[in-house]
Parts: C-alpha cells; sequence; structure tokens
C-alpha cells in the first residue's frame, strides 16, 4: 500500500492487487508489474502467491515486465525464499525481470527505500518526495500478569496456556493483531496472535500451545519460544515485546456486514479477539471451531456460550474428532444454503485462522462446492466467484503451516 500509495503520488496509475486473485494472463496486460513477497514457514511462500507460483508453472511466453521486492529475516535458515522462488517462476514462465530481486533484511525500510529508487529510475520518474512507510511494529515492556491452563491433559495431546500480558495503557491493539516473543538467547521471534482488544483494558490475551517434534537423531523435541512462555516466564516477569500491528485480520472499524469465523485448535486465539468490538457494534457473526476432542480442548468454551447467550455471537458450529464428525468444512457444506446467502447476497466476510492445508484449503473446497451444489455455478464459475471474494477482500486469512 505504501508502494502504490507513492506511485500515485508521483502521477502513476498504479494498481493494487493481492497476488492471490492475479494470473500470469492478468500480469501480462501491465506494462510493470512490482510484486512484494514475504516468506513463510520453512521457506515457504504465501498462500496467494503459491496460486500465483503455480498457474506461472503452466505458462510460457508470459511477456510479463516484473520487478520482485521479497521480505525476509537473516535469522532465518531460508532467507527470502519466497520472494525467490517467485522470480525464478516469472523468469521461467518467459518473463523479463526489469530489475535485480531485492530481499530485504528484518526492517524492510531501508532495502525498499532503495528499492523505490531504481523503481523510479525504470519508470522514468523525477521523485518529488522520499517514499514513506509506516512500520507496523512497536517494541514494548510487557508483564505476565496470569496464566490459565486451557486443555484437559487426560484427554488432550498438548498442554495449552492463556497468558495475559499488561502493555503500556497507551498500546491500542487491536484482536488479531501479533505480538512477537523472543526467548532469551534466541534471535528468532515468534509471533502470537492477540486475543483481545485495547477497548477493554490493556492486556493483551496470548494462547499458546506446546510445541512437541522429533528431531533428526529420534529425540523428542520442544519448541524454544512456546516452551519459554509456558514453563519459564512466571507470573511477574517483565519482558520486551513487540507489537505488531495486523490490519487485514481486524474487524474493518464500524462494518455492519455479516462475519462468518473459522477456525481449528489454537486457531481461535485472534476470533475471541473480536468479541470486544462485536460487543460494541453488534452483526451477525457465526463461529465454526474444530479440535480433537470435546472436553480435552474446546478451548474458551464458556466465553463463546456466553457471548451467544448475550447475542454477541448469532451461531456456533462445533465438530471433534472424539464425536466423529468431520471437519469444520464438512459444517460447512451442511449450511450451505446459509452460507451462500450470507456469501452472495449479504456480502458477508469471512475470517480464517489456522493451518493452511486444513482451515484454508478445506474451507477453500467447501465454498467451492456450495457455490456449484446452492448456487448452481459450473466449476470454473464456482472458481471465479472465489477469485471474487478474494479480490473484493472479503476472505481475510491468519494461516500457518
Amino acid at each position: 500500500k505504501a508502494t502504490q500509495q507513492y506511485l500515485v503520488e508521483q502521477g502513476v496509475n498504479a494498481q493494487l492487487s493481492p497476488m492471490s486473485v492475479l494470473s500470469p494472463a492478468d500480469l501480462s496486460q501491465f506494462a510493470q508489474t512490482l510484486l512484494l513477497c514475504s516468506t513463510t514457514g520453512e521457506g515457504d511462500l504465501p498462500d496467494g502467491a503459491k496460486r500465483l507460483v503455480n498457474a506461472l508453472k503452466q505458462t510460457s511466453n508470459s511477456g510479463i515486465h516484473y520487478s520482485v521486492f521479497a521480505l525476509g529475516d537473516k535469522s532465518y535458515q531460508h532467507y527470502c525464499a519466497g520472494g525467490q522462488e517467485l522470480a525464478a517462476a516469472l523468469a521461467a514462465s518467459g518473463g523479463k525481470a526489469n530489475l535485480e530481486t531485492v530481499c530485504s533484511e528484518a526492517d524492510p525500510g531501508p532495502a525498499w527505500q532503495a528499492w523505490i529508487s531504481q523503481v523510479n529510475h525504470l519508470l522514468g520518474l523525477q521523485a518529488t518526495a522520499a517514499p514513506k512507510m509506516v512500520s507496523n511494529d512497536t517494541v514494548l515492556n510487557a508483564t505476565l500478569r496470569s496464566r490459565v491452563r486451557l486443555d484437559n491433559p487426560e484427554l488432550a495431546p498438548l498442554e495449552v496456556q492463556m497468558l495475559n500480558l499488561e502493555l503500556p495503557k497507551d498500546a491500542q491493539f487491536r484482536g488479531g493483531d501479533l505480538l512477537l516473543v523472543t526467548p532469551p538467547g534466541e534471535s528468532t521471534a515468534r509471533p502470537y496472535s492477540i486475543g483481545s482488544d485495547a477497548i477493554e483494558g490493556n492486556l493483551v490475551r496470548l494462547t499458546v500451545s506446546e510445541n512437541r517434534f522429533v528431531d533428526e537423531q529420534g529425540q523428542t523435541r520442544h519448541g524454544v519460544a512456546s516452551n519459554y512462555l509456558l514453563k519459564e516466564l512466571n507470573v511477574g516477569d517483565s519482558i520486551q515485546v513487540t507489537w505488531r500491528r495486523h490490519p487485514d485480520f481486524n474487524l474493518i472499524e464500524g462494518d455492519k456486514r455479516p462475519i462468518i469465523m473459522a477456525a481449528t485448535g489454537c486457531g481461535v486465539a485472534p476470533l475471541l479477539g473480536f468479541l470486544p468490538q462485536l460487543r460494541r457494534h453488534p452483526r451477525f457473526a457465526w463461529l465454526f471451531f474444530g479440535n480433537s476432542h470435546s472436553e480435552g480442548n474446546n478451548f474458551y468454551k464458556e466465553e463463546w456460550d456466553q457471548a451467544l447467550a448475550a447475542g454477541t455471537i448469532s451461531r456456533i458450529s462445533r465438530v471433534f474428532d472424539n464425536e466423529n464428525r468431520g471437519y469444520i468444512q464438512d459444517l460447512m457444506q451442511q449450511d450451505g444454503q446459509e452460507i451462500y446467502r450470507l456469501l452472495d447476497q449479504e456480502n458477508a466476510m469471512i475470517y480464517l485462522c489456522g493451518r493452511a492445508r486444513t482451515v484454508g484449503q478445506g474451507v477453500e473446497s467447501a465454498l467451492l462446492s456450495i457455490a456449484q451444489e446452492v448456487g448452481g455455478k459450473t466449476r470454473e464459475q464456482a472458481a471465479a466467484w472465489l477469485d471474487e471474494l478474494r479480490r473484493q477482500e472479503r476472505i481475510r486469512s491468519d494461516l500457518f503451516g
């Protein structure tokens, strides 16, 4: 958005779009295409970029004139791998790189300003003002005020805790923002979704799950950040954290459109942070939630049920493995008529949080089926309908893994 705003100020007709709704044919129509791409997981492409890269791999002689700005952090093993993979796919499709791929390091500001200078030269611009980018990150002190275990250890596979950390009173965080925690002796921060809102106080609520895995030597290990928060940080301890604004996963201020929320496991964390805004600005809100056990890890059951009873939430649909009822996407298809009506007639928004391969792909598959079975669309029409929802930014995702 900062790139587009800067170019528009220079008189350029610069259009902004998420990669998830673009095809190689779309990009070939532009004189220049500037692509800004981050890296997620272990050197993976973000979901939206994956769609474009997969399409590029099926394309030849694309004729795309492109420049890639890759966001990254050298403390990760696969530095800027997402942007590099995107650039390679563009080249292999027959595209032409007008600038070499630029990789940013942690704070993208300096590299971005240098890249914009190259873009100015490429477009023949006589820049009248330096580009400006406002950082979404604020470094703060946080004090752990309380912790509560959320799972039943006899019924659930992993320990999960709720942690409440007190931030300075002027930190105007929103539900869906992120709090980055760096364990002592580490250089890499771990982001956790914020499940509270500053309009109801300055306590940030995190939902932290044990991260247990087997290493290459066959030894059981635990994630450093989660183990630090679950086992080492004591109530009353103060630590330095980074609050990262995440406006694309906040509720839109004053918006009255219906919302559909879908999450599994700890993915429910940021959705809890929507409740204060929903209490203040009521609207139709429907939660889909799934996990492994109805009694072992039905996270925040009482809070959600109270919100339902109070009318803050309109509907809740839950599914658990121990009840053998399927997945959240199955529940959506069962209510396909209402889901389709909300999306097609009521202009509803969808917020998804959880694993990309389960929540992300599962809900997408359900929506495609609903569009065909309820909306009477062909497979191609259903895909175009889903792309239009993305283009309108009515599907908001916070996916990982």
